[in-house]
């Protein structure tokens, strides 16, 4: 989020990227309610995540290429297992 907040030049970039971490966080929500957020269901969570900034940065960004969606997808399954893990170090 930061990086693209410095190589923008567009002004309305806070608003579209609040607009996309909201959408984000309300389908992981949801999709929480249905699933459960546990270690069977990190790939589910990361792919909607990835659907839904990857399409983003695929429309604004006339250099994104495979090899840094499959890079973003491993964040996101990196993250959401570190996420998991330290839910169960507090339960």
């Amino acid at each position: 989020m930061l990086i693209c907040i410095i190589i923008s030049k567009d002004k309305n970039i806070l608003v579209e990227l609040g607009i996309i971490f909201a959408t984000v966080f309300i389908v992981n929500y949801f999709l929480s309610k249905v699933l459960g957020y546990e270690k069977i269901n990190i790939v589910y969570y990361s792919l909607i995540q990835f659907v839904i900034y990857g399409a983003y940065l695929y429309i604004k960004l006339p250099y994104f290429y495979p090899y840094q969606g499959v890079l973003m997808f491993g964040g996101y399954l990196l993250l959401n297992y570190g996420f998991i893990e330290k839910l169960r170090e507090n339960i």
